[in-house]
């Protein structure tokens, strides 16, 4: 089995890159019955099992209760702008780094990239660009920034343009090719006080006064950062809606079923034969959340991750099932780690109290 993909890595910071990504999501293989898998040749199953692998490992989205809420959000936005030219409202996802952010950016994106699909069937020859998504450099100016997305849509640049020229070439590109959503990440990258980012900011106020288009905004804690308090980022902020990504709590009955929901979502994911949703959703719960503090991201890794080790071994298909020996083998990252062992130190300082309360269960 081999351990590389062939694929060529496609560029998301180009149109092309970004459309092709968006026509063309993590495809589900059709998994023969475990009789007809076991009668197959030995070339025969590992091909079956590098398409399980490639799926595993591919950018699977989850629709988590967060990420189905954030692409309401967009779609609300969306109508709201209809034939809206002044006033256009947006969104905005913000929260720590791996709350899962980017996921829920590109799950709104497919969304609304799927509908003007089946709206607009001949969007290609049309020259239509429906989806837009740029990042927004460390130390940005208003001219890098216009060169950003001008890149993005390949639109010729020269050193002597000035920001306006190529605003203006990249509105003008951006209306002809009747673009809908605009998804600017890591504005945190604005939240400086300096005239680059000050000015930065208005630019983009500005952009999206001027295109007719909903912008989506992502970043590290945008809602309480810097750029939030200035007079561009107010009025950024105030016509967009936000959604701050938080773990995942179990602290009441409806949560720990909204949890052990989001597990089984995993589970049926996992392409094991003799692995099936509620498998660990049900009996595991608890110990997931431990491991995991709630973490989406976290979460992903431990279950998708565990998935393909057991495809690597290749046990047999009567042996492939997540087991917690196999789960507590795999090392995750630092900040959940970091905060598991945490709370069983508490835990344990707790028990030798036997009279101190319970840790409520809380990320």
């Amino acid at each position: 089995m081999k351990l590389f993909s062939d694929d060529d890595i496609l560029q998301l910071d180009t149109v092309d890159g970004l459309l092709e990504y968006l026509r063309h999501p993590a495809v589900r293989p059709t998994m023969p019955t475990m009789e007809a898998y076991v009668a197959m040749s030995e070339e025969e199953r590992m091909g079956i099992d590098d398409l399980r692998l490639d799926y595993l490992g591919s950018d699977v989205v989850i629709s988590t209760p967060q990420v189905l809420a954030i692409e309401e959000m967009v779609l609300f936005a969306l109508r709201y702008n209809r034939k809206r030219h002044v006033g256009r409202v947006g969104t905005m996802i913000s929260g720590r780094p791996t709350m899962g952010k980017t996921t829920a950016a590109i799950g709104a994106m497919r969304a609304v990239f799927d509908k003007y699909e089946k709206e607009v069937p001949d969007w290609e020859k049309r020259n239509h660009i429906p989806v837009v998504c740029i990042d927004v450099p460390a130390g940005t100016t208003p001219k890098a920034l216009m060169s950003r997305f001008a890149r993005f849509l390949g639109l010729p640049v020269g050193t002597r343009d000035s920001k306006e020229d190529i605003e203006y070439l990249v509105v003008r590109h951006l209306n002809a090719a009747r673009t809908r959503l605009v998804v600017v990440d890591e504005l945190q990258n604005l939240s400086g006080k300096n005239l680059a980012s000050v000015g930065s900011a208005s630019m983009l106020k500005d952009l999206t006064n001027s295109v007719h288009a909903t912008f989506l905004y992502t970043g590290f804690n945008i809602h309480e950062g810097d750029m939030m308090s200035g007079i561009c980022g107010q009025q950024i902020a105030g016509r967009a809606s936000h959604a701050v990504l938080q773990p995942y709590t179990v602290g009441n009955p409806e949560e720990r079923k909204a949890w052990r929901s989001i597990v089984a979502s995993f589970e049926n994911e996992l392409l094991l034969y003799s692995h099936k949703p509620g498998d660990l959703a049900i009996p595991e719960a608890d110990y997931l959340f431990d491991r995991t503090q709630g973490n989406i991201n976290s979460l992903a890794r431990l279950l998708m991750g565990g998935a393909q080790d057991i495809l690597f071994e290749s046990p047999g298909p009567r042996a492939e099932k997540l087991t917690i020996e196999r789960l507590d083998r795999i090392e995750l990252d630092i900040t959940a780690t970091q905060q598991s062992e945490g709370l069983k130190e508490i835990e344990r300082a707790k028990k030798k109290q036997p009279n101190a309360k319970k840790v409520p269960r809380a990320a």
